[in-house]
């Protein structure tokens, strides 16, 4: 099944679940509820305007990942698959409460804004999430504002 946002439609997995929205998120996708206390996986779609290049827009996520997150060490950036357009994957990991967390920033563009795509993972629990994770990841289809 599709959800769709302002700037976004995203395949997400029947047992994930529509999660609460917050004044900076247009989407927000959780997996099912494992032991209590678990870090959760999700997947969150934001936008916000933006007409600047595609490499300066990945310079600004990783300037935010680095002034916001506590222990942040940076993995990777790489350019989409040529089938996918233009964009960036940028992947990294961060400390959020003793534990290590795994993300993964789809860097879309559409007409006026900046589209993001993070899934955010515990890293130990990678292994078990990265397929449904990237799946998601790569069913997401950017519409151009009305």
């Amino acid at each position: 099944m599709r959800e769709e946002s302002r700037f976004c439609s995203i395949g997400r997995p029947h047992d994930w679940e529509i999660g609460g929205l917050t004044d900076s998120a247009d989407l927000v996708l959780a997996a099912p509820v494992a032991a209590e206390g678990a870090f959760r996986p999700s997947v969150v779609v934001n936008s916000f305007p933006y007409t600047g290049s595609m490499e300066k827009l990945s310079t600004l996520v990783l300037s935010y990942a680095h002034a916001m997150l506590q222990d942040v060490y940076f993995i990777s950036v790489d350019r989409f698959p040529p089938a996918r357009g233009e964009g960036r994957i940028i992947e990294y990991t961060y400390s959020s409460g003793g534990l290590a967390v795994h993300c993964r920033v789809d860097v879309h563009q559409t007409a006026g804004h900046g589209v993001l795509v993070t899934t955010s993972c515990a890293s130990a629990e990678l292994g078990a999430y990265d397929a449904v994770l990237e799946l998601m990841c790569s069913s997401a289809q950017i519409k151009e504002p009305a």
